[in-house]
């Protein structure tokens, strides 16, 4: 397989840069975020070894300048493990700028690494199982918005693309007055890995109550949730405490009133 990318120097000075292909690695941290590693070899990442470039995959760009970089994928004879053929990597462009002038001479600072990430599915056994651990969303709100979030897991071989639903419904029914069925969210999921994600009604009214659905879906598994949801602001939950009050005053003072005109 061949193919080029663009590079583009959008700085103000110029940059020297050099391409490399490394491993792709991706999965949940415990912090609910996305953990990223282009260092680690495993079997899922052995297409980095693959990677090839063209002559100009090096050099200096002046700014505004862009170069086009072609690569090549050549898969051996003998791989991948038939059970490892979904295979991960990426084409890094690191590249540097001069820095201040020191005593020394002039220093170079490193910019980060951008790059196309390449998925691929090499012959062999597909296995596409996953698990959706968690579909959910909090029944009770003081303040919006309304986010659903979930869990899945990549058990298979190959990646996965994960679509994600959201539509809120008036409590009394109706049509949808927030809905993306038209333009589902989707996630790439690698073999082996979690993903964290959620969806937001980030222009839901400070108040009311809702028929909240969320669709998640991997492979052939499907998680269809339907909950309702109540977004109730604290002052509101005072007010209703103190006429509560008010009124378990007055009727006691009524009580109380009956009572001495006995």
């Amino acid at each position: 397989v061949s193919g080029e990318f663009t590079f583009v120097n959008r700085g103000d000075i110029a940059v020297t840069y050099e391409t490399k292909a490394a491993p792709y690695q991706s999965t949940a941290d415990d912090n609910g975020g996305q953990k990223v590693d282009y260092q680690t070899e495993t079997d899922y990442t052995q297409i980095a070894k693959w990677i090839t470039f063209s002559d100009n995959s090096k050099g200096t760009l002046a700014p505004g300048e862009n170069v086009k970089i072609g690569f090549s994928i050549t898969v051996p004879k003998d791989a991948p493990n038939s059970d490892k053929n979904g295979q991960y990597a990426v084409m890094l462009v690191e590249s540097k700028t001069a820095g201040d002038q020191g005593s020394e001479g002039t220093s170079v600072a490193e910019n980060a690494g951008v790059g196309p990430i390449i998925y691929a599915k090499v012959n062999g056994n597909t296995r596409e199982t996953a698990e959706i651990i968690k579909n959910d969303t909090d029944g009770f709100l003081f303040n919006p918005p309304i986010t659903v979030s979930s869990i899945v897991k990549n058990t298979g071989n190959v990646h996965a693309k994960v679509s994600y639903i959201m539509r809120v419904f008036p409590f009394l029914g109706g049509e949808s007055i927030y809905n993306n069925e038209e333009n589902p969210s989707t996630v790439m999921v690698l073999p082996g890995s979690t993903r964290y994600y959620s969806l937001t009604w980030e222009t839901a009214p400070p108040i009311g109550i809702y028929k909240v659905q969320s669709e998640v879906k991997i492979f052939d598994q499907v998680s269809k949730i339907e909950k309702l949801v109540i977004i109730c602001p604290m002052w509101v939950l005072i007010l209703i405490a103190v006429f509560i009050i008010a009124v378990i005053f007055w009727i006691v003072a009524r009580a109380k009133g009956r009572k001495a005109e006995a």
